[in-house]
């Protein structure tokens, strides 16, 4: 069976037709060569200094240790040589933390300048650092990997 459609309905399709990939064509054409378009960069974040993200050196008062002082050491164990003492009442500024010998069942000593301290014996200026041991300076491990010296000074 043989269908035919009438002239002016076949027209007014072509010419809607037309008229869409007409439009189509004149939106994609614009689209590329207006001024002022560029293509997509994806955005670059600017340098990061990691240092800069590193806690600085927190001062851990001396809280309970002997009547003697509070030995700092070269290392952190207390078979190590001593380097120091502090007293009572003097605090020790701690640049990062370490597993080492145990003191009262406690193995985390803190970096300074002048060596380490057990940190048994320092209050917790921070009010998490014993819980969570990263709350007041980080691990020395991860500041050796960012490039900061560890060379007692």
């Amino acid at each position: 069976m043989f269908v035919a459609l009438r002239l002016g309905l076949v027209i007014r399709i072509l010419a809607v037709a037309a008229l869409l990939v007409g439009v189509l064509v004149l939106l994609l054409v614009g689209a590329q060569s207006s001024p002022g378009a560029s293509p997509r960069q994806t955005p670059v974040a600017p340098p990061v200094d990691v240092r800069a993200e590193q806690p600085s050196a927190v001062e851990f008062p001396v809280a309970r240790s002997a009547s003697d002082g509070l030995n700092i050491r070269e290392c952190a164990a207390v078979t190590c040589r001593k380097s120091g003492v502090l007293r009572p009442g003097d605090s020790f500024t701690g640049q990062c933390w370490v597993r080492g010998g145990e003191v009262d069942g406690d193995n985390l000593w803190l970096r300074g300048e002048s060596g380490y301290v057990s940190a048994h014996f320092l209050d917790d200026p921070v009010g998490a650092f014993f819980n969570d041991k990263t709350a007041a300076v980080p691990a020395c491990d991860s500041m050796a990997r960012s490039g900061e010296t560890l060379a007692v000074g």
